[in-house]
């Protein structure tokens, strides 16, 4: 019984240490784009963004953003920079530049 429990313990260390690199290795990275659509009944925008280097080539991806606030007044067609935790790809941080128009 003694062993069992010697292996779940060391294990449970493992798992913590795998967790705590996994956690440490989370960044967040700077991006700019323009807003093609709000879609506020899940959360997310989807942003023409240019490259985001170490993180993303450029694209035209959905983002879910986190808190809802940071969406608040936030339209089509608004050019942006923003902040994206790169553990989830969520917009942490969202400041509207100019406008496409």
């Amino acid at each position: 019984m003694r062993r069992a429990s010697s292996i779940v313990a060391k294990a449970v260390i493992v798992l913590a240490a795998i967790l705590a690199a996994a956690d440490a290795a989370a960044q967040t990275f700077h991006g700019t784009g323009s807003i093609r659509a709000v879609l506020p009944r899940v959360h997310r925008l989807i942003v023409d963004a240019g490259e985001i280097p170490g993180y993303m080539a450029a694209m035209e991806m959905s983002y879910p953003v986190g808190p809802a606030s940071l969406r608040e007044g936030v339209k089509r067609g608004d050019r942006i920079e923003f902040d994206v935790d790169s553990r989830n790809a969520t917009i942490t941080a969202l400041k509207v530049v100019g406008s496409e128009k």
